[in-house]
C-alpha cells in the first residue's frame, strides 16, 4: 500500500508497504528473473520480464510525484497481470513453460476438444524438448543441432497439432515460434528451471 507523508523537514515522499504475502521479483547472479506470490517461486517470462523492466525504469527515472503516482499503479497492474498467468497456468493444468508453448500453439477459432489436444501436445512436446536438449550441452551455439531442433520441433507439431484447422503453413509459422522461445529460454538457461 502507498501512502503519501511529510518528512520532518517538509519534504513529501511516498512510503509503499508490500506484506508479506506480496509477490516480489528477484535476479540471481546468472541473471535469471523470479516472481515470488506467497510460498512458490516461478520463473519470469521473456515477456513478463520485458515489461516489468520497462516499468521499473519508468518508475526510477520519474521524479515528479504525479508521474511516480501513475507508474506506481501501472507496477500494481503488472502485478495483477503477473497473478493472472499464473492463475491461468493452474487453471489450465499447466506449467509456466507448457502455458507459453501452448500460447504460441493456440488460436482463436478452435473447438475446445482441439484446445485440449494444444494443452497435450504442449506438455508432450516440452518433455520430449527437455528429454533431447538434456544431452545436448550448449546446442544453441551450434548451427548443426540448432538445425536438428528445429526440425524435431517440426517433426512433432506436425503428428501433434489437429488437422484441420491447422494447416500446414501454421504448423511451420507455430514451429518457428517455439523454436525461438526454446533458443532463447536455452541460451539463458532457464529452459529447464520450470517443471
Amino acid at each position: 500500500m502507498a501512502t503519501k507523508r511529510t518528512a520532518d523537514n517538509g519534504g513529501e515522499y511516498v512510503e509503499i508497504r508490500v506484506p508479506g504475502n506480496q509477490q516480489s521479483v528477484a535476479s540471481t547472479s546468472n541473471g535469471r528473473f523470479f516472481i515470488r506470490v506467497s510460498d512458490e517461486t516461478q520463473p519470469l517470462r521473456g515477456d513478463d520480464l520485458t515489461r516489468l523492466m520497462a516499468e521499473r525504469g519508468s518508475y526510477n527515472r520519474e521524479k515528479e510525484r504525479a508521474t511516480v503516482e501513475e507508474t506506481f499503479a501501472r507496477l500494481v497492474d503488472l502485478a495483477s497481470s503477473l497473478d493472472a498467468e499464473q492463475r491461468r497456468a493452474v487453471e489450465k493444468g499447466l506449467s509456466e513453460n507448457e502455458l507459453a508453448l501452448f500460447d504460441l500453439l493456440s488460436k482463436d477459432d478452435i473447438a475446445e476438444t482441439e484446445r485440449e489436444r494444444l494443452k497435450q501436445a504442449s506438455r508432450d512436446l516440452l518433455a520430449k524438448l527437455r528429454e533431447l536438449l538434456a544431452t545436448m550441452e550448449q546446442w544453441t551455439r551450434n548451427a548443426q543441432t540448432q538445425a536438428e531442433i528445429e526440425s524435431f520441433i517440426l517433426d512433432q507439431l506436425y503428428v501433434t497439432l489437429p488437422r484441420p484447422p491447422f494447416s500446414e503453413e501454421e504448423t511451420h509459422r507455430a514451429a518457428a515460434r517455439v523454436y525461438e522461445f526454446v533458443y532463447q529460454r536455452s541460451a539463458t538457461g532457464s529452459f529447464f528451471a520450470a517443471a
